[in-house]
């Protein structure tokens, strides 16, 4: 059941793969950035 090299299924089901993942990858950048603290949080490390 399917094909013998997967380049070969990444090539005829390409078209069903079209998103580029940028919002996933914005999440993810957003998730490894510095959080914002409010005024009544302080860190406990630096």
């Amino acid at each position: 059941m399917g094909h013998s090299k997967p380049s070969t299924t990444e090539t005829v089901y390409a078209h069903l793969l079209a998103d580029d993942h940028s919002d996933a990858m914005a999440a993810l950048g957003a998730m490894e950035a510095e959080p914002e603290y409010g005024p009544n949080v302080v860190p406990l490390w630096g």
